[in-house]
């Protein structure tokens, strides 16, 4: 990264504040470009414990929040100059919502005192309410001389609004959904506290939030003040890069806003532009925890650049970013041009149930139902390091430099090496080769050299997969499914079975390619059940690959036990009937022996081993 000069970012100050002083000599407003509030269970504790914890005479009794950045916004006229907030935000915020916390307790306390009705009730109510308006007057601040009101941080965030300025009349955002992290501090908060007070008088539980809001106004930041935000951005990027980057999308969004403004670019659109972006990708995420899911965009925005450029650690890879924009390899208009690209579809790569799209001439790779069934079972794997590989093919065969058939055989490769790395759990460092032979491909000039690249990738692909027939046989000797509740160490998940089922059905196209196969609607039969047994009265190895068959859930609810009596519902509705099943169903005979079953198994392994999991 090219490192700023004095004229870049011009005069810069820099303070230790208590924040008393930030709540009432500063005058706060939370860019557009900034995330919203997100911090989580973990950091609201650690603010908790650190604001409220009992200190020694050796310790200092004020407690230190760190560094912000912020930039010169406008002059005050009837209120303190107003800054944006590059970094801080959410320290200076979360300052803000336990204050409002302590204003609202004491509320409580009001209401709590006015049912007591004793001699001392007004005096104790008086006290309560100058309190109140004491803690208060540091979320929403009153000019002394015009008596005009205004946000100490401006937010345009409705649960800002809400929580902390609720006297303010400002009409609520129609936003409301965006982010409901800061209620959710909220009543971090206020649980804490009924928990810290529930026990003590009225006097003593407002003697208490006096001494926790003294605290928490004496604890000190060390604030750094710039003259615009082009200046802010570049101080935040350099603080932050010297190690491990606290967020990827924000330090990049910071980058690109500055680049822009040098190119005479709107940051707003800009703004807007990257947080559509970001919006996207926190949806791919399953992580329940909204706070959690938006790791989910840094992760996008990894795989998206390792598809085009060469592959670098986390902790070096915002400096490799900065470079490339730096000496002019990426543009900002470009770059948002190219995530909006590859978000269409890094979308399909964790859909477990994603369905072929009618064909168009964007040729898109879902229009293709090998690739989708291949996509599926990759989802299934729970595997992630193909990501760029799999953007920089399907880039080439939307732009025609890569065709149908090539790219079919690369999603065949990869499904193949994953479903025996899965189960014999030898990945290694492929991270790292797959994100060389997507630059590779991303690097081929014509359709030649496309498929030359991509050659190479199935080449070692299949160096990588059991070269003997019987070592892959093994594999499928050895998968076995029980539906009991705890099922033993080294069984394959129910997922896994299902789609090794489905696929020998599919290639005996006796069931449809790209269709997707929700669990609530397949189920894994066993055709001999849990009580049935061989003539000596001994269990038959009824869990492994030859007893076992894909059917529609609702009926197998329906089956009778015994196998005599379910063969004639069998043959009309199992998905996938093989040669020796077709014996079984149709032959005579009540029972299945274990040579029956050894024979079935024999015949299933080879035929997946030779002819479908082999590149």
């Amino acid at each position: 990264m090219t490192t700023a000069t004095a004229s870049d970012i011009g005069k810069i100050e820099t303070n230790s504040l208590e924040i008393k002083k930030c709540f009432t000599n500063y005058r706060y407003t939370v860019p557009e470009i900034q995330r919203s509030y997100s911090w989580g269970a973990k950091n609201l504790s650690e603010f908790w414990n650190d604001i409220t914890k009992e200190h020694t005479p050796n310790e200092p009794s004020n407690h230190f929040l760190g560094a912000t950045v912020i930039y010169f916004v406008e002059k005050g006229d009837n209120h303190p100059d107003k800054y944006g907030i590059i970094d801080g935000q959410q320290r200076l915020t979360t300052s803000q919502i336990l204050l409002a916390a302590l204003r609202d307790h004491i509320g409580k306390l009001v209401n709590k005192a006015r049912e007591q009705q004793t001699n001392q009730c007004e005096s104790l109510l008086e006290d309560l309410r100058e309190q109140q308006n004491i803690t208060h007057a540091y979320l929403v601040r009153r000019h002394e001389d015009h008596g005009t009101r205004y946000a100490t941080i401006n937010s345009e965030d409705y649960y800002y609004k809400k929580v902390i300025n609720k006297t303010l009349s400002i009409e609520p955002s129609v936003n409301i959904g965006h982010n409901q992290a800061i209620e959710s501090a909220y009543k971090f908060f206020t649980s804490q506290l009924e928990s810290t007070l529930k026990e003590l008088s009225i006097e003593s539980a407002l003697g208490k939030i006096i001494e926790i809001r003294k605290k928490l106004l004496t604890s000190t930041i060390v604030q750094i003040e710039t003259p615009n935000e082009v200046s802010a951005s570049i101080i935040f990027e350099t603080l932050n890069a010297r190690g491990m980057p606290l967020s990827t999308e924000d330090m990049i969004k910071n980058l690109l806003i500055r680049k822009g403004a040098k190119a005479d670019e709107d940051p707003k659109v800009i703004s807007d532009d990257w947080k559509k972006i970001c919006k996207l990708a926190s949806e791919l995420d399953d992580e329940p925890n909204p706070i959690e899911a938006e790791r989910q965009p840094g992760k996008f925005i990894r795989h998206s650049w390792f598809s085009r450029h060469p592959l670098t650690t986390q902790r070096d890879f915002y400096a490799k970013v900065a470079n490339a924009f730096d000496e002019g390899q990426v543009r900002t208009t470009d770059y948002l041009r190219d995530l909006h690209e590859d978000y269409q579809l890094y979308a399909l790569f964790d859909d477990e149930y994603i369905t072929p799209t009618k064909p168009s001439s964007s040729r898109s790779p879902q229009e293709i139902p090998e690739v989708v069934d291949t996509l599926r079972a990759l989802a299934i794997f729970k595997v992630t390091a193909h990501y760029p590989l799999l953007l920089s093919a399907m880039r080439k065969y939307k732009a025609r430099q890569l065709t149908k058939k090539n790219l079919i055989a690369l999603c065949h490769a990869l499904e193949v090496f994953y479903f025996y790395s899965v189960k014999d759990k030898r990945n290694g460092r492929i991270g790292e080769l797959f994100a060389r032979h997507a630059l590779n491909i991303h690097s081929a000039t014509n359709q030649n050299k496309t498929r030359d690249a991509v050659n190479e990738v199935i080449k070692y692909l299949k160096s990588r997969t059991p070269s003997e027939q019987a070592a892959r046989e093994q594999v499928f000797r050895e998968l076995f499914y029980t539906n009991a509740g705890k099922r033993p160490k080294g069984h394959t998940k129910p997922a896994i079975m299902r789609y090794v089922l489905i696929k020998m059905g599919q290639h005996a196209h006796k069931i449809d390619r790209g269709v997707p196969h929700h669990p609530e609607n397949y189920s894994i039969e066993h055709i001999l059940g849990d009580r049935e047994v061989n003539s000596d009265g001994l269990p038959l190895d009824i869990h492994k690959l030859g007893n076992l068959a894909v059917l529609n859930r609702n009926v197998n609810s329906t089956l009778p036990e015994p196998f005599s009596e379910k063969r004639e519902p069998l043959r009309q509705t199992l998905h996938y009937i093989d040669p020796i099943l077709q014996v079984w169903l149709e032959k005579p005979k009540s029972s299945i022996s274990p040579d029956d079953l050894e024979e079935r198994l024999n015949y299933l392994t080879k035929l997946a081993a030779s002819e479908i999991w082999i590149i």
